[in-house]
């Protein structure tokens, strides 16, 4: 069984207009080749559409089908807030920006355990 999950931000594609030339991780030769070659898929979304705080562009390889349910899930209008002028209330605010969102920590929750049981089924069956 070969599960990967690799989460990135979005390519500037993804957030800027005319992106042609900024360079990005997900146009990689190497790294679309390594995910065909291995049944990958590439999966972008915004983790706002999961709860995250703020927009955040992201596109994440997995090998998990069912996360393709994200794909292209995009929301309307950033959401945002002034940086608090308070050094320990400013960081607590952008740790909060940093971190997955919770539909997204669920979602491969669910789609790890899904996984795990089909895995178990098929051995049943095969023995």
């Amino acid at each position: 069984m070969v599960m990967v999950k690799s989460r990135h931000p979005a390519g500037p594609e993804d957030y800027f207009q005319d992106s042609k030339e900024l360079p990005s991780v997900w146009n990689w030769t190497e790294l679309r080749g390594f995910a065909q070659r291995n049944g990958l898929a590439m999966v972008s979304f915004d983790q706002g559409c999961c709860g995250q705080v703020r927009r955040k562009p992201t596109t994440i390889l997995t090998s998990l089908m069912r996360m393709k349910e994200l794909d292209g899930m995009r929301q309307a209008l950033e959401k945002s807030e002034p940086l608090h002028a308070d050094l320990p209330q400013r960081m607590h605010q952008t740790v909060a920006w940093s971190t997955c969102a919770p539909g997204l920590v669920s979602a491969v929750k669910v789609a790890i355990e899904e996984r795990l049981r089909s895995d178990v089924k098929l051995r049943k069956h095969s023995l």
